[in-house]
Protein backbone atom coordinates (compact mmCIF):
# COMPACT_ATOMS: atom_id res chain seq x y z
CA UNK A 1 0.00 0.00 0.00
CA UNK A 2 2.45 2.15 0.65
CA UNK A 3 4.50 1.64 -3.05
CA UNK A 4 1.27 2.83 -4.58
CA UNK A 5 0.98 6.44 -2.48
CA UNK A 6 4.57 7.12 -3.72
CA UNK A 7 3.70 6.17 -7.12
CA UNK A 8 0.47 8.45 -6.99
CA UNK A 9 3.08 11.55 -5.44
CA UNK A 10 5.34 11.16 -8.06
CA UNK A 11 2.33 12.07 -10.39
CA UNK A 12 1.60 15.43 -8.41
CA UNK A 13 3.59 18.48 -9.46
CA UNK A 14 5.34 19.65 -6.71
CA UNK A 15 4.56 23.14 -5.04
CA UNK A 16 7.87 25.33 -4.96
CA UNK A 17 6.32 28.39 -4.29
CA UNK A 18 2.44 29.25 -3.24
CA UNK A 19 3.03 33.11 -3.89
CA UNK A 20 4.58 35.21 -6.66
CA UNK A 21 7.42 37.68 -5.58
CA UNK A 22 9.25 40.21 -8.25
CA UNK A 23 12.49 41.51 -7.51
CA UNK A 24 15.75 43.80 -8.45
CA UNK A 25 19.22 43.67 -9.24
CA UNK A 26 21.49 46.45 -9.83
CA UNK A 27 24.36 46.11 -12.06
CA UNK A 28 26.69 49.27 -11.02
CA UNK A 29 29.54 50.31 -13.40
CA UNK A 30 32.43 52.54 -12.98
CA UNK A 31 35.50 53.19 -14.60
CA UNK A 32 38.48 54.22 -12.78
CA UNK A 33 42.08 54.83 -14.07
CA UNK A 34 41.15 52.89 -17.23
CA UNK A 35 40.06 50.09 -15.09
CA UNK A 36 36.32 48.59 -15.13
CA UNK A 37 34.85 47.98 -12.03
CA UNK A 38 31.53 46.75 -10.90
CA UNK A 39 29.61 47.41 -7.39
CA UNK A 40 29.28 44.19 -5.35
CA UNK A 41 27.83 44.04 -1.84
CA UNK A 42 29.08 40.74 0.87
CA UNK A 43 25.44 38.82 1.34
CA UNK A 44 23.83 39.09 4.72
CA UNK A 45 21.40 36.05 4.00
CA UNK A 46 22.01 32.88 3.24
CA UNK A 47 23.79 31.60 1.29
CA UNK A 48 26.49 34.37 3.78
CA UNK A 49 29.26 35.72 3.05
CA UNK A 50 29.24 35.81 -0.97
CA UNK A 51 29.44 38.69 -3.57
CA UNK A 52 26.41 39.48 -5.15
CA UNK A 53 24.80 42.15 -7.05
CA UNK A 54 22.84 44.58 -4.71
CA UNK A 55 19.03 43.77 -5.23
CA UNK A 56 15.90 42.60 -3.42
CA UNK A 57 12.33 42.72 -3.47
CA UNK A 58 9.75 44.68 -4.95
CA UNK A 59 7.14 46.20 -2.08
CA UNK A 60 3.76 45.74 -3.42
CA UNK A 61 3.17 49.69 -2.68
CA UNK A 62 6.43 50.77 -4.81
CA UNK A 63 7.33 50.85 -9.06
CA UNK A 64 10.53 48.78 -10.35
CA UNK A 65 12.56 52.44 -10.02
CA UNK A 66 11.48 52.87 -6.55
CA UNK A 67 12.35 49.34 -5.30
CA UNK A 68 15.64 49.37 -7.04
CA UNK A 69 16.43 53.04 -5.53
CA UNK A 70 15.73 51.98 -2.04
CA UNK A 71 17.42 48.55 -2.53
CA UNK A 72 20.62 50.51 -4.03
CA UNK A 73 20.91 52.59 -0.47
CA UNK A 74 19.93 50.22 2.31
CA UNK A 75 22.43 47.43 0.49
CA UNK A 76 25.15 49.86 -0.55
CA UNK A 77 24.68 53.47 1.42
CA UNK A 78 24.71 54.54 -2.44
CA UNK A 79 21.94 57.45 -3.90
CA UNK A 80 21.56 59.02 -7.17
CA UNK A 81 22.76 56.80 -9.48
CA UNK A 82 22.62 57.16 -13.54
Amino acid sequence: MAKKSLDRAKDKPKIICDSHAVAVDMAIFTVIEDDLKVLLIKRRLEPKEIWALPGGFVRKVEDLEDAAERELYEETGVRNVY
